[in-house]
């Protein structure tokens, strides 16, 4: 348990703040009589070594605060997180400092590029996310970050009215030639069934390939409740490389 405040301490405590433990005369330590002198002084039985019981004023106990040195990382840590009580993993990550990562969404090959590591993705696939990677690419509002904006996210009918677009992109896309969609179907084809199948694929792809943790930035996100949902990506425009 002290192993643990102490933790919170660090995690949560002010740099003006302190930590102290609390010593307490042993005699009167394991008293369960006894939690902090009385302003008045009172007697109370304790137990002598042999477990003997004898009486003492609660003025002779020795209270000691000693002084622990902590360190204070609180401003380390986003201060989103301090509004309201949080576990330590989601702490202790957030003051995991990266440098931020490039996506490259590289339609010659038919792959994602991100950390260092590179994944293949059906062609059909391909062509819907880096739909949504040029609209995050090309926006054109002016700000130094667009972490927290949704502005360039598109609803299921913007999406749709993309067909042109989606289609160019995958006839670009090396192997194009698969089945379902030389049918006239499929991501050709799109429709809100569909769209949403993608998607999950999408994701699936995402998690496997670069892990969970780089799904909030990655994966194809959506806004707003049932009937007004946008969809797109987190990820800040500047990050974004596009091959085509």
């Amino acid at each position: 348990m002290s192993a643990c405040l102490m933790l919170a301490a660090q995690l949560y405590g002010r740099h003006q703040d302190r930590v102290y433990h609390v010593l307490v005369s042993s005699e009167f330590e394991s008293n369960r009589d006894f939690y902090y002198p009385p302003q008045k002084s009172v007697p109370i039985e304790l137990r002598d070594k042999d477990g003997q019981p004898y009486i003492k004023e609660t003025k002779y106990a020795m209270i000691n605060l000693v002084p622990i040195p902590f360190v204070s990382i609180r401003d380390q840590i986003s201060q989103d997180l301090l509004h309201e009580p949080r576990d330590p993993a989601t702490l202790m990550l957030s003051l995991v400092k990266e440098r931020p990562y490039t996506l490259t969404v590289d339609i010659t090959s038919s792959k994602l590029v991100y950390k260092n590591l590179e994944i293949d993705m059906m062609p059909a696939r391909l062509a819907l996310y880096a739909l949504f990677a040029m609209q995050k690419k090309d926006c054109k509002k002016e700000q130094t970050t667009c972490r927290d904006c949704t502005d360039c996210f598109l609803d299921i009918q913007q999406v749709l009215s993309q067909q042109g677009q989606i289609t160019e992109l995958y006839t670009k896309i090396p192997r194009t030639r698969e089945p379902s969609e030389m049918k006239g179907y499929g991501i050709v084809s799109l429709d809100p069934e569909n769209f949403n199948s993608y998607k999950a694929k999408i994701r699936k792809d995402l998690e496997r390939g670069f892990g969970l943790y780089a799904l909030p930035e990655l994966a194809i996100e959506s806004v707003g409740k049932k009937g007004g949902t946008r969809y797109g990506l987190k990820i800040e425009r500047e990050r974004i490389r596009i091959i085509l």
